[in-house]
C-alpha cells in the first residue's frame, strides 16, 4: 500500500460521510423507530469506540448524551428489495466504558464541516510481555551458550526468537488480531516470514526464526540428526539475536522500525474510504480470475 495519502477538504469530508453511514446514521434511523431520536433532531457530534480485536461490537454516542448504543440489528426477516423502515430496526442502550477506549473515531460539526479525531491504530497491549519474556529467554540462552550446553541453548534462543517475533508483530495492528490468535509456532513463522517480505522487519530475524524451529526436532526432541553443534554456529545465532533484541526494543518501547508499514489491500479502496484493518493483510489476495 502506498504511504503517500492526499489530504483535502474534499477527501475529509468523504471520510466523514464514511464513518456517518457505516456507524451514527443508522443507529439514528433506529432510534426514530423506538422513539428515542426525533426526525427534526440535528446531529452535532458523535463518538464511535471499536474494541481493540476488531471492527465490530462497536458503542455510539450522539451529542454528548451519557448513553451509548450499540449497532442496531432487524426486527424481522427481508427479502431483497424490500424498504427498511425505522421500527425494522432495533437497538439498544450498551453499557458505557470506564473510560475512553484507546480506538475511536470523535466527530464534531464546526463551521458547516466535520472535524474528525481519529485514533484506530493502536499497538496491542500484550506486546510488551512478549518483549520481556523473549528477553528474559535471551538472557538464559547467553548463560547456556557461555556453559557449553548447547541444546539448552537453542531452546532458549528459539523461545527468545519467537517472542521477540510476536513482541514485533502485536506493535503493528493490521497483522496484530492474527498474531494474538495463532494457535501454533509455525503459524508465528509464517507470518512473521510475511512480514519480512514485504520489507517491514530484517529478514535475517525471520530466517533466524525458521533456522532455530528447523533444529528443534533434533536438539530438543532427539527425533533425526542433531543440528546445531558448533560453536560457531552458535555464535553466531548469538550475534543475531542481540540485534534482533535492540530492534524489537526500539519498535516496541520506543517506537521505532519501519516509518511505513506494507500491507497488501484485500479488495478495491477508494479515496475517502474508511480502511480498517478488514481491508488489509499481509497475504496477497488470491486472483479472482
Amino acid at each position: 500500500m502506498n504511504a503517500d495519502a492526499e489530504d483535502t477538504p474534499e477527501i475529509r469530508a468523504r471520510v466523514a460521510e464514511d464513518v456517518l453511514t457505516r456507524f451514527v446514521k443508522l443507529v439514528l434511523l433506529a432510534r426514530i423507530g423506538n422513539g428515542t431520536w426525533g426526525e427534526d433532531q440535528g446531529l452535532t457530534s458523535f463518538l464511535v469506540e471499536f474494541p481493540y480485536e476488531d471492527d465490530r461490537d462497536v458503542r455510539i454516542q450522539v451529542n454528548d448524551e451519557r448513553e451509548f448504543w450499540g449497532q442496531p440489528t432487524a426486527a424481522r426477516t427481508f427479502e431483497a428489495g424490500e424498504s427498511i423502515a425505522p421500527t425494522d430496526l432495533k437497538v439498544e442502550v450498551v453499557p458505557a466504558a470506564d473510560h475512553l477506549t484507546e480506538r475511536f473515531i470523535k466527530g464534531r460539526w464546526v463551521d458547516d464541516a466535520w472535524v474528525l479525531e481519529i485514533r484506530l491504530s493502536v499497538p496491542h497491549p500484550r506486546r510488551e510481555g512478549h518483549l520481556y519474556a523473549g528477553e528474559e529467554f535471551a538472557e538464559e540462552a547467553e548463560v547456556a551458550f557461555l556453559a557449553g550446553r548447547l541444546r539448552a541453548f537453542y531452546e532458549c534462543a528459539f523461545h527468545a526468537v519467537e517472542h521477540l517475533a510476536i513482541a514485533e508483530l502485536l506493535t503493528y495492528p493490521p497483522v496484530a488480531r492474527d498474531v494474538a490468535t495463532a494457535k501454533s509456532h509455525s503459524a508465528i513463522r509464517s507470518i512473521y516470514q510475511l512480514w519480512a517480505r514485504l520489507g517491514n522487519t530484517d529478514v535475517r530475524y525471520a530466517t533466524l526464526l525458521t533456522e532455530l524451529t528447523n533444529r528443534r526436532t533434533a536438539n530438543t526432541y532427539l527425533r533425526g540428526e542433531a543440528l546445531g553443534e558448533d560453536v560457531a554456529d552458535a555464535a553466531k545465532v548469538i550475534e543475531r539475536l542481540r540485534e534482533m533484541r535492540v530492534w524489537v526494543r526500539e519498535v516496541v518501547v520506543d517506537d521505532g522500525g519501519p516509518s511505513v508499514i506494507r500491507m497488501y489491500a484485500v479488495g478495491e479502496i477508494a479515496a475517502g474510504q474508511l480502511v480498517g484493518t478488514q481491508d488489509m493483510a499481509v497475504r496477497p489476495p488470491r486472483s479472482s480470475t
